[in-house]
């Protein structure tokens, strides 16, 4: 029996001149066409069934054929369902899977794919510390790129790179082990008892040593978990003030390398008996130390008055060394309040300290000033402290500058505005010297050079005053001093100021000489 038949429906977007290249997006409608939430189905779901072929696809249609009925109900025709039932209101679950139904092209909010940190021609993609561009790689630096993102990955708080021939420019991304985080204890046999706390800050181990290191980078005192650094067997000369920031430092071997002291503001690592930091460095190293025992522990502080007068009478020259010990038992007397302050292990004790040499605004040795010794193999005067005077003047008049204040001349005011702003500028040293043109005076060539010598690792043009911690390219006096740490070790730091003025009074006078009476 023929009968008439139903209109099909039409394919989504069949009006549609100019069809998108996905059937999972909406056309833009425009003002007198609905705009649907979803997108449109392949095979609509209002179709009736008895008229579910293909053919029914073919042709396009304005308007959908309106299906009575929900879509599940599988049991009547479409035009022969009764009417549908009014709505329960339910609650809908969203089921997470984003289904793209806003018309809009997802790609955006996709995630990268993964890329290896170490691309096949050798670059390194990872992310990089100041001052770094991506480069190409040499092998040393690669294989000390591959030991640190290794243990990044996992984590690690071991962190072995010694005998890798190492150079100061391959370890300028050793800052990212800032990002390392402790792992979580493993719950079969690492949970602390019960009312037991356990730490969750990583406790990082760096070994450096046997390398090819003359200076440290920046970036790595930017690790403030850093517990032990390892720098054993390498060419560093001088540690730069910058390693205060490791407040967190406990250990510090730095044997077999050239040091021969520590900077001043290093000191406040002792300070602190909670850091409890130890200095491992008596094999090889060149502490610069006078021929005085290092140990003051294992001597009487407190002598008898006959031995005072024994070592003091007696002018033999073999008593020479004797004297010295007995001066500096003297330092650590125990009735002295920082022997008290020292003992109870709030602070480091004072013991010694060289002459104080100046210079003048170009960094020369001022005509009369003791030069700061450089070895302990030079015969150097040592002044010690004590309640009944200074032991160890030197026998020569007392050297003093002229003008103790605090007063910068043009010429140096000038150039340490000019320095500071040079990078707003991105300009170099040479652009500087090419602008101030030629000749250079000598003054302003020869600051420009010690601001190039402070740059060198890039520490920046300036240092700070160990005194007012104001900024200075030449500093205009410096000293050792030695004290005593809790570890029983005398060592010595180094004290740099940037003007005459910032000399304590009581160093700028001729100390009153030791007496016994």
């Amino acid at each position: 029996m023929d009968c008439d038949p139903v209109p099909p429906s039409s394919p989504p977007h069949a009006t549609s001149t100019n069809a998108p290249s996905s059937p999972f997006f909406e056309q833009q409608n425009d003002a007198f066409s609905p705009k649907s939430s979803s997108p449109p189905p392949l095979f609509s779901s209002d179709d009736s069934r008895e008229s579910a072929d293909l053919v029914n696809y073919q042709s396009p249609r304005i308007f959908k054929n309106k299906r009575k009925g929900t879509w599940w109900d599988n049991t009547e025709s479409a035009h022969n369902a009764p009417n549908s039932k009014k709505a329960r209101m339910t609650r809908n679950f969203d089921s997470g899977v984003y289904m793209m139904s806003d018309g809009t092209d997802g790609s955006e909010s996709l995630l990268p794919p993964h890329k290896s940190p170490f691309d096949l021609d050798g670059t390194c993609d990872m992310p990089f510390e100041d001052g770094l561009e991506q480069r190409p790689l040499g092998e040393e630096e690669k294989v000390f790129c591959n030991t640190l993102y290794a243990g990044l990955d996992k984590n690690s708080l071991v962190y072995d790179f010694s005998y890798s021939s190492l150079q100061d420019s391959d370890i300028g991304r050793i800052g990212q082990l800032a990002s390392v985080i402790k792992n979580l204890p493993d719950p079969g046999n690492e949970v602390p008892a019960e009312g037991q706390y356990r730490s969750m800050v990583p406790e990082l181990y760096v070994n450096l040593s046997h390398n090819r290191l003359h200076r440290l980078t920046p970036s790595l005192f930017d690790v403030q978990n850093l517990t032990t650094l390892v720098l054993t067997g390498n060419n560093i000369e001088e540690l730069p003030a910058q390693i205060c920031n490791l407040r967190n430092l406990r250990e510090l071997n730095i044997s077999l390398n050239q040091i021969r002291w520590l900077p001043f503001d290093f000191l406040k690592q002792f300070s602190d008996p909670a850091h409890n930091l130890s200095i491992l460095g008596d094999s090889g190293v060149p502490w610069l130390m006078p021929d005085i025992p290092r140990l003051i522990g294992g001597l009487d502080p407190s002598p008898s008055q006959s031995v005072r007068y024994s070592l003091y009478d007696n002018q033999d020259a073999d008593f020479e060394r004797e004297r010295d010990m007995f001066t500096w038992c003297l330092r650590t007397f125990r009735g002295h309040e920082a022997y008290r302050q020292y003992r109870s292990g709030n602070m480091p004790l004072y013991i010694a300290r060289t002459q104080v040499s100046y210079f003048d605004q170009t960094g020369e040795l001022l005509c009369g000033s003791s030069k700061l010794p450089m070895s302990s193999r030079e015969t150097f005067a040592v002044l010690t402290d004590t309640n009944f005077g200074t032991h160890g003047i030197p026998a020569s008049n007392w050297f003093a500058p002229p003008n103790p204040k605090v007063v910068t001349s043009l010429l140096t005011m000038s150039l340490h505005n000019t320095l500071r702003y040079r990078h707003e500028e991105d300009l170099s040293i040479d652009n500087l010297r090419c602008h101030i043109g030629d000749p250079v005076p000598s003054a302003a060539d020869a600051l420009l050079k010690q601001a190039e010598r402070n740059n060198a690792g890039g520490y920046g043009d300036f240092k700070k005053c160990n005194i007012c911690k104001r900024e200075y390219i030449v500093a205009r006096a410096e000293w050792i001093e030695w004290w005593l740490t809790q570890k029983q070790m005398v060592l010595p730091f180094k004290v740099q100021v940037c003007s005459w003025g910032c000399v304590p009074d009581a160093m700028l006078k001729r100390p009153d000489k030791f007496t016994l009476v």
